[in-house]
């Protein structure tokens, strides 16, 4: 499993992460690709990242047509439900 990132700084982030991944999981009905996990998070005051949890069969597609900042390898114990916000 591997974790993508989508990073947002600034007074709006919260909103704009919220915004993005609320896309980020249509994209995925969209494209009929496995979603494991997906949420925003904050890091700081003004910075707030979006991010999804993905099988490595389909990071490839997900990175050619969404160009996340990072990813990262994704435990089952860091996984966190779906975001419905």
């Amino acid at each position: 499993m591997t974790r993508l990132f989508w990073d947002f700084v600034g007074p709006r982030a919260e909103g704009t992460a919220r915004h993005f991944e609320r896309h980020l999981r249509e994209f995925f009905v969209r494209e009929r690709l496995d979603l494991a996990a997906s949420g925003v998070d904050e890091v700081a005051k003004y910075k707030w990242f979006a991010y999804c949890d993905v099988d490595e069969a389909v990071v490839a597609a997900v990175t050619k047509a969404l160009r996340p900042q990072r990813q990262a390898p994704s435990s089952p114990a860091a996984s966190s439900p779906t975001d419905s916000e």
